[in-house]
């Protein structure tokens, strides 16, 4: 029973922070793309995979991408923009929300070793510049002799980010991020039950997290008061010698009857508003209210598990 009033006080007070933070624009459908990466083929094209981590569906119009502030097709007329496929020049796309596109860009006059910006336009008016540095081949003659044969490298792969550690991070939080990301390899990707809680976090989290980036203090506090202590947690977890304590003291507590209703009250309390905050960031997609009271709940997840876990303790002392 505490546990839910607990859980429904913290979820008021979340539901207030959020109106104060932004009040009725929260209610608003908003668009933004995620730009955070670029490639450059071997056919020299560059690739710009994005996202629509916004409330609603975003369109790039014919012709909405510009190389150093000018249309593409006039910085070089045989360019050509791909959208997943789709030519730019012939008709526009739409971006859904929570969806990953590649907006694939070949020119012959990129030349290696410059920075170019290539900007994508969109029909609301917002623009997302990217800064392209340039590393494709240059144009060679044909060669005369048969060239000696290649080996292309096995393709790397990298692990995706945490999005509300990375949207917190702090400039001296590179050690929460490194543990976080080994806590997930090592431990959470090793079963298919907690490799889909993992997968959960990824689908619900992104617009979570750019309320979070948008929001300094209260990024602060989810960093100071969630994210600081999880990374605590999986770098303890990961020692062998720490986490076989930790459990042999909790298997004792748990089986002498001792803190067997604190412990519980805590992980309810935690777990429903983790829930809470999950169901808030997947809302989020379609509109920015549910994700910004998720990230208003995120604060207050390891501070309600306290809290339960005091109270429940108190209430049984004074019987």
């Amino acid at each position: 029973m505490a546990s839910i009033i607990i859980v429904a006080v913290t979820l008021s007070v979340a539901i207030a922070i959020a109106i104060y933070l932004e009040g009725l624009t929260a209610f608003t459908r908003l668009e933004k793309l995620d730009i955070s990466t670029h490639y450059v083929k071997s056919d020299g094209s560059v690739v710009i995979p994005i996202r629509n981590t916004g409330s609603t569906k975003a369109t790039i119009p014919k012709g909405g991408v510009m190389i150093n502030g000018i249309p593409y097709n006039q910085f070089d007329p045989s360019a050509t923009v791909l959208v997943n496929g789709t030519d730019l020049s012939v008709q526009s796309v739409t971006i859904d929300v929570g969806k990953y596109y590649e907006v694939e860009v070949r020119s012959s006059k990129f030349k290696p070793g410059v920075t170019y910006e290539v900007k994508i336009c969109t029909a609301s008016g917002k623009e997302y510049p990217r800064a392209i540095y340039y590393g494709g081949v240059a144009a060679t003659p044909a060669p005369t002799t048969t060239p000696p044969p290649t080996t292309t490298p096995p393709p790397t792969t990298t692990s995706p980010p945490c999005f509300i550690a990375t949207a917190c991070a702090g400039s001296g939080s590179s050690w929460v991020l490194s543990t976080l990301r080994a806590f997930r390899d090592r431990v959470l990707n090793s079963n298919p039950v907690t490799r889909a809680l993992v997968e959960v976090y990824y689908c619900c989290s992104p617009p979570m997290a750019n309320v979070l980036s948008s929001h300094k203090t209260l990024a602060l506090a989810v960093r100071i008061l969630l994210v600081y202590p999880a990374g605590l947690f999986a770098s303890l977890a990961m020692e062998p010698y720490a986490f076989a304590v930790g459990l042999s003291i909790s298997v004792l507590l748990l089986w002498e009857g001792k803190l067997t209703d604190e412990f519980l009250s805590a992980l309810l309390s935690m777990g429903l508003l983790c829930m809470a905050a999950l169901i808030s960031g997947y809302c989020g997609y379609y509109l920015r209210f549910p994700a910004l009271l998720g990230a208003c709940t995120l604060p207050f997840v390891v501070p309600a598990g306290i809290a339960s876990m005091v109270s429940v303790f108190a209430l049984k002392r004074k019987r």
